[in-house]
């Protein structure tokens, strides 16, 4: 089975045709900078209309950090593909799934987000970050995915445990759930949610409050009809916040090669 992971935002409203129609000029490339003597671009290599609103495939380049004896440390360019969905419907219009690990998604974003500023000369972000409120709405939430497969739980104010991973059927029941989620004294931190449900039969798929959405055990490597089923239903729990965008800058970049 694939393994895929997306990362939701949302379209900045005040900038939201700008947004869209840079990321949907096919066969466009955006240079994003000169580092350590190499261009990174990224380039739009293709985009068509389904059912949920546009996919669009980008190719990025990145910088791998290598080392020899000869050499020493060097960089050398690489290019990585991923897969954007723009949600064009409700409820879940003007939203955003980037499928990719987290590294490629967090490279794109700083990308996007210094180009279309300096391209648009605007301040503003054009994509915000959310996050998913899954202990603050974990009642609707039961109700929505009734059967609980894995929990991950952080900060939990107790003296002998700080954090647990519970796997298993139907957690919700569980006396564990109880403990380490709802009681108020004790019940940390939610990081994340395995969550089943009628529309994806059998197949555990995560929610993270950071706003991802994965599986291990996937249908295919990208899975639109998934996400957006998960995220009108996050929606309707009202579980889903939105932010401001960090902005990472040049050095953070090198950081992180």
């Amino acid at each position: 089975m694939p393994i895929w992971s997306c990362t939701i935002y949302q379209i900045n409203p005040a900038v939201s045709e700008d947004v869209k129609k840079m990321l949907q000029t096919v066969n466009k490339e955006y240079t994003y900078k000169n580092i350590e003597g190499h261009k990174l671009t990224f380039y739009i290599q293709s985009g068509r209309q389904n059912k949920y609103g546009q996919l669009i495939e980008i190719a990025v380049d990145d910088l791998l950090k290598l080392y020899n004896r000869e050499k020493g440390t060097y960089y050398t360019k690489i290019t990585f593909n991923i897969t954007l969905q723009i949600f064009q419907r409700e409820p879940v219009n003007n939203f955003v799934a980037i499928f990719g690990n987290s590294r490629q998604v967090r490279i794109f974003r700083m990308q996007f987000t210094e180009v279309f500023r300096r391209e648009k000369r605007t301040p503003e972000f054009p994509l915000f970050s959310v996050r998913f409120l899954l202990r603050e709405r974990e009642s609707c939430l039961r109700k929505e995915f009734p059967d609980m497969r894995e929990i991950n739980v952080s900060n939990i104010r107790d003296m002998y445990v700080s954090g647990v991973v519970i796997k298993g059927s139907f957690l919700e029941e569980s006396p564990e759930y109880s403990k380490y989620i709802l009681d108020e004294e004790i019940g940390g931190i939610v990081r994340h949610f395995g969550i089943t449900s009628r529309d994806i039969k059998e197949r555990v798929i995560i929610l993270a409050s950071d706003g991802r959405i994965y599986t291990r055990m996937g249908r295919e490597p990208v899975e639109v009809d998934t996400v957006c089923m998960i995220l009108s239903k996050l929606k309707q729990c009202d579980a889903v916040r939105v932010g401001l965008a960090r902005y990472r800058s040049l050095d953070a970049y090198r950081a992180m090669v």
